[in-house]
């Protein structure tokens, strides 16, 4: 069945329980309405969701060959790669109107990244609204 986004997640050596289902769940948590999506979980380790699609990674040899993998069995207009220490923002969706906007009309790839600058332990950024910077 066709998607709009699918959500590729790779996770090879950790627990799924401390890293891969915070990112499950944000997902989860961002406002879709208007949008369907899936999410596929690459992992030594079954998530044990029903709505996510599973590929046991029996070789661990990194996210680029699970996202290789992953991208065959998506059905995603759109294609999201997040690791499992990514968190979506509730915005999330707002990347689709970006890419569909007058910036990349006319370009055949539609590549960006939604880093919205520096967070670490000592150093705080808000989020990027990305319609409060490119309008709806």
């Amino acid at each position: 069945m066709h998607k709009d986004i699918s959500f590729l997640i790779s996770s090879a050596y950790k627990p799924y329980e401390q890293y891969g289902k915070r990112v499950i769940e944000s997902i989860r948590q961002i406002n879709s309405v208007g949008f369907s999506s899936e999410i596929l979980y690459c992992s030594p380790e079954e998530p044990n969701c029903k709505d996510v699609i599973w590929e046991k990674d029996n070789k661990m040899i990194g996210s680029i060959p699970a996202f290789n993998h992953l991208i065959n069995v998506a059905k995603g207009d759109y294609i999201a790669i997040l690791t499992d220490d990514h968190l979506i923002s509730s915005n999330f969706f707002d990347v689709l109107y970006f890419l569909e906007g007058s910036l990349f009309a006319n370009r055949k790839y539609k590549i960006c990244t939604l880093a919205s600058g520096i967070v670490g332990q000592n150093i705080q950024s808000q989020p990027c609204r990305l319609p409060e910077v490119f309008g709806p």
